[in-house]
């Protein structure tokens, strides 16, 4: 086991949910498990991570179930899990149309440009609520490399 001396390490108040406004560095690899839709703007944590994955080759990991909930999100802020409309060409007429936005659809708009999809995969995985009760959930794991 390898333990890092207390002065190698800065704890910092920023968090997902409110980003600070000192940088807090740069890295190969960041890792958001669970996060994407707990998040009160999803957006808002999505705008930053070209600052932290600033070298063309890092790598961004995240994981998530995608279950949107307006407890933690309002809808509005949603990345995917929603329908909107859009105007597409039907024989010669503009039609409006409802189309289903997956989060990953969302993710791509929002980091394509910075980002390369990579891979994804699907993660099974059991949570534990009580001696009888356990909830098995299927997250999404979608791996991006900085351009």
């Amino acid at each position: 086991m390898y333990l890092l001396p207390r002065h190698a390490c800065t704890l910092s108040p920023s968090t997902p949910m409110s980003p600070s406004s000192t940088p807090l560095g740069h890295f190969n690899l960041v890792l958001a498990a669970n996060l994407i839709d707990r998040l009160h703007t999803p957006s808002l944590f999505l705008n930053q991570l070209p600052l932290l994955l600033q070298t063309p080759g890092s790598i961004l990991v995240l994981t998530s179930p995608y279950t949107w909930l307006e407890d933690f999100t309002p809808r509005s802020e949603w990345i995917g899990g929603f329908t909107r409309k859009t105007v597409k060409n039907v024989d010669g007429k503009e039609v409006e149309v409802e189309e289903e936005v997956s989060t990953i659809q969302g993710l791509e708009e929002k980091l394509s440009n910075v980002f390369e999809l990579l891979e994804t995969k699907d993660l099974p995985f059991v949570i534990y609520e009580t001696r009888r009760k356990f909830q098995f959930t299927v997250a999404q794991c979608s791996i991006w490399r900085r351009k």
